[in-house]
């Protein structure tokens, strides 16, 4: 395993990618690369640190009657999209509802339309496969059975590097604006 890591995602740094004149798209690129634009770098043991990986997350609005092509990329991508706000969105002309999920042939033209009066919201991630077992228990994803055990023991021994506040409810004064605070005490601010 590695060290834990924490990186901050201040909302100014995260870029957004505005498609379309009439019925926009517009697209959140919380990671990965899109159309010439660079997400905020992602922490240094992550997969999406591997540039094999192509890992992407986006966040794609949908003007009323807009439409989008998916990008093609590698026949081994794995792409799943999510909506999670609005009416129902067409890909490739089959329905896809509010809370559902569909997987996506990321070699092949997918092009998603929003045939309502209303805006609609989608939720991406695609990345090529880790290539290695997936266990996934409550909050932890590990790669064997040993090591989810060991991550419950320790988030119950520790609870998670432990508690370092004296009181169960902190709360900051509401002056000091917006900043992340990390374990070595360096503080960030937007």
């Amino acid at each position: 395993m590695v060290e834990p890591d924490y990186k901050m995602l201040w909302s100014e740094d995260i870029p957004v990618i505005t498609l379309g004149d009439e019925h926009k798209v517009k697209i959140t690129l919380v990671a990965g690369e899109l159309y010439g634009e660079k997400a905020v770098s992602p922490t240094k043991d992550s997969w999406a640190s591997n540039k094999d990986s192509n890992l992407s997350i986006q966040i794609i609005e949908m003007d009323a009657k807009a439409s989008y092509a998916f990008p093609k990329t590698t026949k081994t991508m794995n792409r799943s999209i999510y909506h999670y706000h609005g009416n129902t969105a067409l890909v490739e002309n089959e329905e896809l509802s509010r809370k559902e999920y569909m997987y996506l042939e990321a070699d092949k033209d997918v092009t998603i339309k929003n045939p309502s009066n209303d805006k609609i919201k989608i939720f991406l991630l695609e990345s090529e496969p880790i290539n290695e077992p997936i266990i996934a228990y409550g909050p932890f994803v590990m790669t064997t059975k040993e090591e989810i055990k060991k991550a419950y023991d320790d988030y119950q021994r520790t609870q998670f590097g432990g508690w370092p506040f004296n009181e169960q409810e902190v709360s900051h004064d509401k002056n000091m604006g917006r900043f992340a605070e990390y374990p070595n005490g360096r503080v960030e601010r937007p």
